[in-house]
């Protein structure tokens, strides 16, 4: 369970930072009005992808998946601080969040296999403190960065939170494992 929950809520920093980012490169653009436009077809990437992802049946394990989406969201945030215009960030966003719904289905459907019997309740709780408190963390740090720095920088805390969240899952995957919990 720690290292779904350290892992998730790094790669929460960032969902907060793009939050703040987005506007930012809007207004960098000269157009404040692309912003609704730039988080929805962020939206509709990820209801893409959970529709995909829902209606399959998967045999690969769930700790496996888990880390092949948490790579794909990574790989698809990297080339966010490079989008020259707002509909390049559109397409870009679009593939970005097409990982997002799966990834979400999944970690929880990981704390679901993970929490030990009777608490439930409270490891799911965890989960979604780690979303909440890494989104809460990479709005703030994007809106530093986007202030201070630039508005890539700002955009780059995506790629470089889901890119840390994936390596600390990628270094605890044994632990990710339901049957390794058996074991303990």
């Amino acid at each position: 369970m720690r290292t779904l929950v350290l892992a998730g809520a790094i790669t929460a920093i960032s969902f907060g930072g793009l939050e703040v980012a987005l506007p930012a490169f809007a207004e960098a653009e000269g157009s404040r009005g692309a912003v609704g436009p730039l988080i929805t077809v962020w939206a509709i990437g990820s209801v893409i992808g959970g529709l995909w992802y829902g209606g399959r049946s998967w045999s690969v394990p769930i700790e496996k998946r888990l880390l092949a989406l948490m790579a794909l969201l990574a790989l698809g945030a990297a080339p966010l601080p490079f989008a020259p215009s707002i509909g390049v960030m559109g397409v870009l966003l679009v593939l970005t969040a097409f990982a997002l719904a799966p990834l979400a289905t999944t970690e929880y459907a990981l704390v679901d296999s993970l929490a030990p019997p009777g608490t439930s309740t409270e490891a799911y709780s965890w989960q979604i403190v780690a979303n909440v408190v890494g989104a809460a963390v990479g709005s703030f740090v994007a809106g530093l960065l986007a202030e201070n720095v630039s508005v890539e920088w700002a955009l780059a805390t995506a790629g470089i939170a889901c890119a840390a969240g994936f390596a600390v899952a990628l270094a605890g995957r044994r632990s990710l494992q339901p049957a390794v919990m058996a074991e303990i």
